[in-house]
């Protein structure tokens, strides 16, 4: 009775392993598998071992320890606290200083050091246009405007580059983009200009923006780890794209597909794959990741440009990741492959008196 028990449990896990694997099958086709049969149709008809799969070697977010940084450590004594009062920064102050306040997150660091700057700014003039200002509390007010004002850019950058969201927004610890999309670019690209366009105003009471549209953006970046799974489809085709350039141009070189100048059958298989595989299905995918690429990349570079302090470990990571003109950059990299990818088809064709429409984006 026992041995029967065992062995429909045995039966059991067995029909559960098998429904695990054939509902592994059924999900959406991934990015990654298409590329990798693309690449390894080519191998086969060019009689070449199938490709290894690809590791990528993109840098991975610097620490935040490596990307924070420090601000000076000015306090505001009690008797200038109450004067402050006076300009409206009294309860600011003191929100601040205050359990939450002590850990409120980057974001809101810097949402606050804006209102105070720009009521410390607002009521100095203020008082300077008076007849008879109180120079204590004027002494006070400027020392808190020079201060805040050499503090501000650092502020701005360790809420946006030393925050937990571009952290998670440039991630590498996801997949690729999927085929079909699924995050709106436009929220990314929106976000990113967002913060862009905060700094000219940073420290005006001219300037107002609230702490939800300020949260919302940040959230935007967070969500869905877009900037890290870009990086990742860019990687993934280049190397890909690349390939299949490497042993095109190697076949022709070595022992050309078509020395007649006329389509042999070699030829025609490759002509198959390319139209059925790659104008189908691979190139719809990367034309999608080369118009995103190409807007996020503007987008993130104009971000940086506005950063007056730019820590040495992001600067490594930005040539590799972010840069869009850096030779050694994912852009210039996924850039270079299509080019090549396309010369290296025409190239092909060419020689084989075939005409398909070779289109690199």
């Amino acid at each position: 009775m026992a041995s029967s028990t065992g062995n429909q449990r045995v039966r059991v896990m067995g029909w559960i392993v098998a429904i695990a694997v054939l509902l592994s099958g059924c999900g959406p086709p991934q990015a990654e598998d298409m590329l990798y049969d693309y690449s390894e149709r080519v191998h086969n008809a060019l009689e070449l071992d199938a490709p290894a799969p690809h590791q990528h070697n993109l840098p991975t977010y610097p620490r935040r320890r490596d990307l924070r940084l420090e601000q000076s450590d000015f306090r505001i004594g009690l008797l200038d606290l109450v004067s402050l009062d006076r300009c409206g920064l009294e309860k600011l102050v003191a929100e601040r200083n205050s359990a939450l306040g002590k850990v409120m997150p980057a974001s809101q660091q810097l949402l606050y050091e804006h209102r105070l700057l720009g009521l410390a700014r607002a009521c100095a003039d203020t008082l300077r246009a008076r007849a008879d200002p109180d120079v204590d509390l004027l002494k006070t007010l400027d020392e808190i405007v020079e201060t805040k004002e050499k503090d501000l850019p650092h502020f701005y950058w360790n809420a946006i580059f030393a925050g937990p969201e571009m952290a998670e927004h440039l991630s590498l610890a996801v997949s690729l983009l999927p085929l079909e999309a699924t995050v709106s670019v436009r929220d990314q690209l929106e976000a990113l200009y967002y913060l862009r366009d905060l700094r000219p105003g940073l420290g005006h009471v001219s300037t107002a923006f609230t702490s939800e549209k300020l949260e919302d953006h940040f959230y935007a970046l967070d969500n869905g780890h877009y900037g890290g799974r870009l990086l990742l489809s860019m990687d993934e085709l280049a190397h890909h794209l690349q390939r299949i350039a490497d042993v095109l141009d190697e076949r022709q070189q070595q022992r050309p597909l078509c020395p007649q100048g006329i389509p042999t059958p070699r030829a025609e298989v490759l002509n198959t794959i390319f139209m059925k595989f790659y104008l189908e299905t691979v190139q719809p995918y990367m034309a999608r990741v080369y118009q995103e690429g190409s807007a996020w990349t503007d987008a993130m570079d104009e971000l940086i440009v506005r950063q007056e302090n730019v820590p040495t470990a992001f600067r490594t990571y930005r040539d590799r990741a972010l840069s869009s003109d850096h030779p050694d950059g994912a852009w210039q990299h996924f850039s270079g492959a299509m080019d090549n990818h396309t010369r290296a088809w025409q190239t092909l064709f060419s020689s084989c008196g075939m005409q398909p429409t070779v289109a690199a984006r």
